[in-house]
């Protein structure tokens, strides 16, 4: 299904994660997609950063226990990207102890762009989605339940529909 939106030509770029293909187990085995191999990047703290580029987005999932010590490193690493990339920020791999430093991340992250909604998270946990509304997140960006529907929200948008990464809470 092709698309002509800023320099997307086909939704399989869009794609999170590889093709999976089942072998006769039901176990998945991934095949070469052609897209960009992920760069693991572990932080001061334990945190794991896994940056994957898809379709001229940046899928960047955190994983293990941040409790704050870990908002440096990761504001640096993501702004070394440039102040231009689309991100999608995944927190489901991830125990956020202090949702105030993600709400720093994202300060900083926004206030080095021209974009103020080139960013986004993706939480499925309810009670860190709570945690996150509380310490204001949900006013800076959007957040989305999984990382396809933050893609898809991005593709329809540039399509000329949906609010796209426009924080719902706020601005």
């Amino acid at each position: 299904m092709p698309v002509s939106a800023e320099g997307l030509t086909d939704v399989s770029e869009l794609l999170p994660t590889p093709p999976i293909q089942r072998s006769g187990a039901g176990r998945p085995n991934e095949v070469d997609s052609g897209h960009a191999s992920p760069e693991r990047i572990m932080l001061d703290d334990g945190v794991t950063v896994v940056v994957r580029p898809t379709g001229g987005i940046l899928v960047v999932e955190l994983s293990g226990i941040a409790d704050g010590s870990w908002v440096d490193s990761l504001v640096l690493e993501l702004l070394a990207r440039g102040d231009h990339e689309r991100m999608v920020i995944d927190l489901n791999g991830v125990t956020v102890v202090n949702p105030s430093s993600l709400c720093q991340v994202i300060d900083e992250l926004i206030a080095a762009s021209s974009d103020p909604h080139r960013i986004c998270l993706v939480c499925e946990r309810l009670s860190a989605v709570v945690l996150l509304r509380r310490c204001g997140a949900s006013e800076m960006v959007a957040i989305f339940g999984s990382t396809s529907d933050a893609i898809q929200a991005a593709v329809h948008h540039a399509a000329g529909y949906g609010a796209g990464w426009e924080p719902l809470d706020g601005r």
